[in-house]
């Protein structure tokens, strides 16, 4: 992975597809297993990825092909970025653009580079849980602020989910972010974080958050979303 490096204006990319040739009897060995092993090296780079912060357009797909000119125990790989010319040339790949289904977002501030940009999606559709004037459950705030490159956006009561998206609460307009990056919402004992299973996953204070589990979070704490941070604080 690290072999295909490309730096961008603020962020080091890197390839996601990997296709592996094999001769004709490894390969024949190695797809009896089943997708699993695809799966598993998959997962591995993911990690690894997350580990390095390095940006990558897709989650990691590994592949393997059969290679009639290699010999036993020998192989090729063929590592690609597929991304539009625009990231090879140093700034972020374009993310492929879905027909929203409800109204555009308006941003506070529109983007004009690499950074990201974020705006509310209304929340009307949903019914705000009232946890009282001041204070949410086990004394935590009713609700929280977010905090990007300046611009403060209020969660509702009840929480939301930030990502690419249109459909988030939270909309932060950024190629590293998911199109459903994670979600934020008030539990028993407090405010809690959930990786939506993104691609460049969420660390809270530096510490990976495990896709699918809840990770406690607090006023004062950072979120990465990729190189994208986020400060979170306490609603006034």
């Amino acid at each position: 992975m690290e072999a295909t490096r490309r730096q961008g204006l603020d962020r080091t990319w890197v390839a996601h597809r990997y296709d592996v040739y094999l001769s004709p009897t490894d390969h024949q060995r190695i797809t009896a297993l089943g997708p699993t092993l695809n799966e598993e090296l998959s997962n591995h780079l993911l990690v690894h990825a997350r580990e390095q912060r390095f940006a990558l357009a897709q989650t990691p797909q590994v592949s393997f092909h059969r290679g009639d000119e290699l010999p036993v125990s020998r192989y090729g790989v063929a590592a690609l970025h597929d991304e539009p010319a625009d990231a090879a040339a140093g700034g972020a790949p374009s993310p492929r653009v879905e027909e929203p289904r409800r109204p555009p977002v308006v941003s506070p501030r529109q983007p004009t580079g690499p950074s990201a940009s974020v705006g509310r999606q209304p929340s009307a559709a949903r019914a705000p849980v009232d946890r009282g004037p001041d204070s949410g459950v086990g004394g935590a705030p009713s609700q929280l602020a977010v905090i990007l490159e300046g611009r403060r956006e209020v969660l509702p009561r009840e929480g939301g989910t930030i990502g690419r998206s249109r459909e988030c609460d939270l909309v932060i307009a950024s190629a590293e972010v998911s199109r459903r990056h994670c979600e934020i919402r008030p539990g028993a004992h407090g405010w809690t974080i959930e990786d939506l299973g993104s691609t460049n996953g969420v660390r809270i204070g530096g510490v990976v958050a495990t896709p699918g589990t809840r990770a406690a979070l607090e006023p004062g704490d950072t979120i990465e979303l990729g190189t994208v941070v986020l400060r979170v604080e306490a609603a006034r």
